[in-house]
């Protein structure tokens, strides 16, 4: 198993596809596509309602954002609604995308971003000799990133588990490994300790 320091624990494929521009209703898609950073950000001030405009080939500038590995711009489309499960043709989402890229950046800001009321109420709820994300122990499944193959799922873990769970890791599976793998130690650092789990085959190192 190949590890990469990184925030959370994820899988995921990657599939980038290039294609030719879209007519003057998507703008913001193009500019994004075309690395014009600055149209972008002023298209997403006068015309926020195509944020998830797409390009022939499916792809959003959202996509295009997480590929360039642009944290700063992917923050901005989020704010502005923009949709980090929009699967492409292929079935590939930007947060598959940001997977594949191992950029737990962007990983990291989807989370805060699209889930900071819950993620702050844990961190700022005082529980024993820490904070309730301290004690818990989170799983983000986003799902099949891919309908035709059902073995690519983006999975991120949050939390300390009461500090049984170590962060800042990005872990590849090999390919075919079952979700169970992954569920069996979870049930470990929960107290309910199993030899097996469904399709499992072994247990991940987490």
């Amino acid at each position: 198993m190949k590890r990469i320091p990184a925030g959370f624990l994820l899988a995921c494929l990657i599939f980038p596809v290039l294609t030719p521009a879209v007519g003057s209703n998507a703008k913001i898609a193009p500019a994004a596509r075309d690395g014009e950073r600055a149209a972008v950000i002023a298209l997403l001030r006068t015309e926020p309602e195509n944020v998830n405009a797409k390009l022939p080939d499916g792809t959003s500038a959202l996509h295009w954002a997480v590929r360039s590995d642009d944290l700063e711009l992917v923050s901005l489309l989020v704010h502005a609604k923009a949709d980090l499960n929009a699967a492409d043709p292929h079935g590939i989402t930007p947060l598959a995308l940001a997977c594949g890229n191992a950029n737990v950046a962007i990983m990291r800001a989807r989370l805060e971003i699209k889930d900071a009321d819950s993620l702050e109420k844990l961190r700022s709820t005082p529980d024993r000799d820490g904070t309730l994300l301290d004690h818990s122990l989170i799983l983000y499944d986003s799902s099949m990133s891919n309908g035709n193959q059902h073995d690519h799922l983006p999975v991120a873990v949050a939390g300390g588990a009461s500090g049984k769970l170590r962060g800042d890791r990005h872990i590849v599976t090999p390919l075919h490994t079952p979700m169970s793998n992954l569920l069996l130690p979870i049930l470990d650092k929960l107290g309910v300790e199993q030899s097996s789990f469904g399709a499992s085959t072994g247990k991940l190192e987490i």
